[in-house]
């Protein structure tokens, strides 16, 4: 039977009382309470969050956590869309509504933080694809000069109001215009390298000079694509374990996360939930409320302190839902190791 100083090359320390300054995996065994004790990771997980004002989905969203926003998307019926103006944000506990967007838009991407954030591209009120961007200040929404050098929709985006980065998006059915990559400045917008795999829904991570293009619809099915952005060109890395497209993400190309989507045009909705490491996708506990249409995300968050709200949670609704969740990764505590 292999021991424990075979496996790790030492042997357990005896105490007499817990130590302190632990370090994630360290065991020992307490010999006043004559057992093995170890300092471990739980599971994480998902908890209910602060519902929005406003059924959404399609929406541009940006944040972390305990500083969310979004603005725009779509509500109505299964036969009837309205896209609208709507603007909200999030404390961490509670939605809060704020000024409009100027322009109605849906599937409009966005990035940066709810004191400084943009919104861009997307369709309006006409179903009309849009080069337009706006910029947020912490307190109003307004436009400014910068236009996409192609107009397009169903997009995220990544990165800050000066720094951004989007690539893929429609118009529908996908052309080459699914491979264009674009950043921004804060002021214009430059066409950066080709995606090596052309296709909308894309859920981005990173930053400009390092970011990740996650699945997306190429053209029928959700993709389980993973590419990776150096600055200068992609790269294709592991695929996720799940195909999907439309999903809500944050994280940076080193630890990044993805909830909800569905897994192509009128397929059912997805509570599968996936972690990045740098290297490859892990499978990690599901959302509560299975969501597609890009459900809200706080695209800014580091993967271990993720929130995900809106997004179409029912086969045919365009209404969307209220409903947020919240997830945050295992924290260490001290465990008692018993026989089983």
């Amino acid at each position: 039977m292999a021991e424990y100083k075979g496996i790790k090359g030492f042997t357990i320390q005896s105490l007499a009382s817990d130590p302190t300054n632990l370090v994630a995996g360290q065991i020992w065994y307490n010999t006043a309470t004559t057992v093995i004790k170890g300092y471990v990771a739980g599971a994480g997980a998902w908890s209910s969050g602060g519902n929005t004002n406003n059924k959404n989905q399609g929406t541009g969203c940006l944040g972390i956590q305990t500083a969310a926003m979004y603005g725009g998307g779509k509500t109505g019926s299964p036969t009837v869309t309205t896209s609208v103006d709507t603007s909200e944000t999030y404390n961490g506990t509670a939605w809060t509504e704020t000024n409009d967007l100027t322009t109605a838009v849906y599937a409009n991407g966005a990035f940066g933080s709810v004191t400084a954030g943009a919104s861009f591209g997307g369709r309006n009120a006409a179903n009309t694809l849009q080069d337009r961007t706006e910029e947020y200040n912490g307190t109003c929404w307004s436009t400014v000069p910068g236009t996409l050098n192609t107009a397009r929709a169903v997009i995220s985006g990544c990165g800050t109001q000066t720094a951004g980065l989007f690539c893929g998006g429609g118009p529908s059915p996908p052309t080459g215009k699914n491979m264009y990559a674009e950043s921004y400045n804060g002021t214009t917008w430059t066409e950066e390298a080709d995606l090596n795999v052309g296709r909308m829904g894309i859920q981005n991570a990173g930053t400009t000079t390092a970011a990740l293009a996650i699945a997306g619809v190429p053209p029928d099915t959700g993709s389980d694509y993973t590419e990776l952005w150096n600055g200068t060109s992609w790269t294709e890395v592991n695929d996720l374990t799940t195909p999907r497209a439309e999903m809500a993400g944050c994280g940076i190309t080193t630890a990044a996360m993805i909830a909800g989507g569905q897994s192509g045009p009128g397929e059912p909705r997805v509570a599968n939930v996936e972690q990045y490491n740098g290297t490859s996708w892990t499978e990690v506990a599901d959302i509560a409320t299975a969501r597609k249409a890009y459900p809200g995300g706080a695209t800014s968050s580091p993967s271990g302190a993720f929130c995900i709200w809106g997004g179409a949670d029912t086969p045919t609704s365009n209404a969307g839902t209220t409903a947020t969740e919240e997830w945050n990764d295992p924290v260490l505590s001290t465990v008692t190791f018993t026989a089983s």
